[in-house]
Order: C-alpha cells, then sequence, then structure tokens
C-alpha cells in the first residue's frame, strides 16, 4: 500500500540553524513504517540533505493507521552533532559503537 505524507508545521530556527518539521505518514493496512524506510520517503519530499536531516521522533497511535513524525534538518553536519543525542544519530545513520568506546572500566 501507499504512504501518504503531509507536513503539518515547519519552523525555521536561527538560533539554531536548522528546520524543524512535524509530519503526518499515513500507512493504510501496514504497520509503522520503520526509520530507514521514513528516511528514503520523507528527505527527497522535503528536499533536505540526507546527511544532515535527521528522524528524532516517530509517533503512532494504537489504532490509528498514521503516525507523527518529527524530522530535524540542519545546514551542517558539524551542528547536527552538536544538537542530536548520539543515540538519535546512530538511529539514524547506522553508526557502529566502536570496541572500548562506551566506556573503559579498568
Amino acid at each position: 500500500m501507499e504512504e501518504a505524507i503531509e507536513v503539518v508545521s515547519k519552523v525555521s530556527r536561527k538560533s539554531i540553524p536548522r528546520r524543524e518539521y512535524e509530519i503526518k505518514v499515513k500507512h493504510a493496512g501496514r504497520g509503522i513504517p520503520s526509520r530507514a524506510e521514513l528516511r528514503k520517503m520523507l528527505i527527497p519530499n522535503l528536499r533536505e540533505n540526507p546527511d544532515t536531516t535527521v528522524i528524532v521522533k516517530i509517533l503512532g497511535e494504537t489504532g490509528l493507521q498514521e503516525s507523527k513524525v518529527i524530522v530535524h534538518a540542519y545546514d551542517d553536519r558539524g551542528v547536527m552533532e552538536l544538537f542530536e543525542p548520539g543515540h538519535v544519530l546512530r538511529k539514524n545513520f547506522q553508526i557502529e559503537e566502536k570496541e572500548g568506546e562506551e566506556g573503559d572500566k579498568g
């Protein structure tokens, strides 16, 4: 089935060089799309750079066949890495933690 995408709001921040989107995605007949599927659908429609755009949150409600998706699009990768938590970046870009990075106990 085909997903319908509706941009509910777009806010451009001056203090942080980013755009914040609230998007409604209808996914009739199937479960909530994965983050990777949403990136493939949303980023081209938003005309944002995939290297500096992150899906922050996916909110689905029981019984509804639509989800609210929060997306942040940055102008610069360095700024994105400064403001977005590491776990959000790992989920979006499939970054693998290096051995010993989690914390040395010795």
